[in-house]
């Protein structure tokens, strides 16, 4: 006489099978436990991770990302990129109310930019870029304070970004020795990167 497994049972068979499995991302074995947590485990993570043969910390990992907000998932190229890693250096900044405000302004930016570069056939922002993108949209930028953005190239500063009530304003300082490509290379980094935090803190004052 056969027994049929029970939906629990069920559930640590396709986990077996899952972990072997190219085409499920580490998201969606994230949410899969999420939802398991509650429904088998009365939501304790312990008998969870005792039943699948998880330690407490992997465990722990893993439901961290699976709460990562839509608007952090969108902001990755595809879902394949956000990893345990990523979730494990941006939990902390979501769950200060100020810094997830930031993080959320600027992760809804990329992903509209994620969109419009899919959209064109055009290589999408790569998960380090995102991620240090996000990152720092947590910290009050220099502008906000009040300060000058300094232009940095090599060990040189060269010059300085300054905010209006118009628009961004530089000044430089050009010597004989210095490389034009280069510098212009770096201005072009500076005053995108100025223009995005800009928007930030505009999204976050509204």
């Amino acid at each position: 006489m056969s027994t049929r497994p029970s939906d629990e049972e069920a559930f640590r068979l396709a986990d077996i099978e899952n972990r072997e499995r190219e085409d499920i991302t580490e998201l969606d074995r994230a949410r899969s436990y999420q939802n398991a947590v509650d429904r088998f485990y009365g939501g304790v993570q312990s008998r969870m991770a005792e039943a699948l043969n998880l330690s407490n910390s992997q465990l722990s990992r893993l439901l961290a990302l699976a709460q990562m907000p839509d608007e952090v998932v969108n902001a990755f190229g595809t879902r394949d990129e956000l990893r345990v890693r990523h979730s494990e250096v941006l939990t902390p900044l979501l769950r200060r109310p100020e810094q997830r405000e930031r993080l959320l302004v600027m992760a809804r930016l990329i992903g509209d930019e994620q969109q419009r570069l899919a959209g064109a056939g055009e290589r999408m922002i790569p998960a380090a870029t995102v991620l240090a993108r996000l990152k720092d949209s947590t910290r009050e930028s220099d502008m906000r304070r009040g300060n000058d953005r300094p232009l940095v190239l090599g060990d040189a500063r060269v010059g300085r970004i300054r905010a209006g009530r118009e628009g961004l304003a530089v000044d430089l300082l050009v010597s004989e020795e210095t490389d034009i490509d280069a510098l212009l290379g770096a201005l072009r980094t500076a005053l995108v990167d100025s223009r995005r935090q800009a928007a930030v803190e505009a999204d976050i004052a509204a």
